[in-house]
């Protein structure tokens, strides 16, 4: 398996677990304590931006609808989370 599939999992995996934290599906305030749950979605958070834009960069020689797509899922993610830390619903 080459490097940019297993990073392609795991920012959709990241992305996934980013979107069930995010609309509270996974309602880890009600699992954990306050400082660990918000550690944790700040952890789930990057985690999903990050590995969205650098396998963006690294599929973009392989398929480049696969990698517009995450550069765009990426940047949504990131607006969002940007907005949300502003106003504090997150």
């Amino acid at each position: 398996m080459k490097k940019a599939n297993v990073l392609l999992i795991v920012a959709v995996i990241f992305q996934i677990m980013f979107l069930l934290v995010f609309t509270s599906i996974i309602d880890l305030y009600a699992i954990l304590a306050s400082s660990l749950a918000k550690s944790i979605i700040d952890f789930l958070c990057s985690g999903a931006i990050v590995s969205g834009f650098i396998a963006s960069y690294i599929y973009y020689e392989e398929n480049k609808k696969i990698s517009v797509g995450l550069w765009i899922i990426s940047t949504l993610f990131l607006v969002i989370y940007i907005f949300s830390a502003l106003i504090g619903t997150m």
